[in-house]
């Protein structure tokens, strides 16, 4: 997996008029954490961040970051971001320096390709989880997984163990829990785990941090 670049100067004014001033100048405030950096306050340019955000995976991508007035290149993952909750415009972000030879779990966005039998038949494809967890080197995340479910029939169902995964990466999730199932129109995912008694639930998704104004202004 190639990183995307992302470009950042080292910030000393802290607290809400700071952080206002900044944000009226085009800028951002922002913290790193983690690795053998005590928290470091540093500004970004919105913009930046707000193009990284048209690529699907970007949350999940690792981003090499420079940091003016701070040796070296960093390798790190959004970890959170706040938006005004009227405005959606962003305020902060939180990004994580990662180790790329340390498997970290990540939240995979689960996809599908072709048309099953059952779909032919007048089914449907029933998606019981969006996400799966993995475990895996920073590097080696996958962009999605795809599930090809050209030949399923009705009532057929994929399983966590059943998932392809490249190599490297593992599921840290309940093996035996359905990512989907095709059923007939109008038979829904509850339906089904009330009648078979499924274990198991489904992971929760990754949401997007939100705060109010001056939630991290004084970082």
């Amino acid at each position: 997996m190639s990183t995307i670049e992302l470009i950042a100067e080292m910030r000393t004014a802290r607290g809400k008029g700071a952080a206002r001033k900044l944000r009226r100048a085009g800028r951002i405030p922002a913290v790193l954490y983690g690795g053998d950096l005590e928290a470091t306050p540093i500004e970004i340019n919105p913009e930046d961040v707000e193009r990284l955000r048209r690529i699907p995976t970007v949350w999940n991508t690792p981003m090499e970051l420079s940091v003016d007035g701070l040796a070296g290149r960093h390798l790190v993952m959004v970890r959170d971001q706040q938006r005004h909750p009227v405005s959606r415009q962003l305020l902060h972000v939180d990004l994580i320096h990662v180790d790329e030879k340390t498997p970290l779990n990540v939240e995979i966005r689960v996809t599908t390709t072709g048309r099953s039998i059952g779909e032919q038949l007048g089914g449907g494809i029933n998606m019981m989880a969006r996400t799966v967890m993995v475990r895996c080197l920073p590097l080696d995340i996958p962009d999605a997984i795809v599930l090809d479910v050209t030949e399923l029939d009705l009532d057929d169902k994929v399983m966590v163990d059943e998932i392809p995964l490249p190599d490297g990466v593992e599921a840290v999730f309940d093996q035996r829990y359905p990512v989907l199932l095709v059923t007939a129109k109008g038979f829904t995912a509850e339906e089904e785990e009330e009648e078979e008694g499924e274990e198991g639930e489904e992971g929760e998704e990754g949401e997007e941090g939100e705060a109010a104004d001056d939630a991290k202004d004084a970082e």
